[in-house]
């Protein structure tokens, strides 16, 4: 799993985070902080890869933040969609 959201030379190579299943939430949508519920994959599910938060308030009337979740399994994509959408 990689961690430090902020720093780019953490960020997990581009070739994997293509291969991980990725379950997108909106600002608007979010049921906790984005902090708790990254903490909740790392307890949950194992196939957790990273999280990313994207800065959208310039292009969207809707939203301020989109954040990725990445998952190298579809069960725990799945497993975390019914949990947090």
């Amino acid at each position: 799993m990689y961690d430090f959201l902020d720093s780019e030379e953490f960020r997990p190579p581009k070739e994997i985070l293509d291969q991980c299943v990725s379950v997108l939430i909106t600002d608007i949508d979010l049921k906790d902080t984005p902090h708790k519920i990254k903490h909740w994959c790392l307890a949950n599910c194992k196939s957790f890869v990273f999280m990313d938060e994207t800065d959208v308030s310039d292009v969207s009337y809707q939203w301020d933040y989109i954040y990725a979740f990445y998952f190298g399994e579809q069960d725990d994509a799945n497993w975390f969609t019914l949990r947090w959408r």
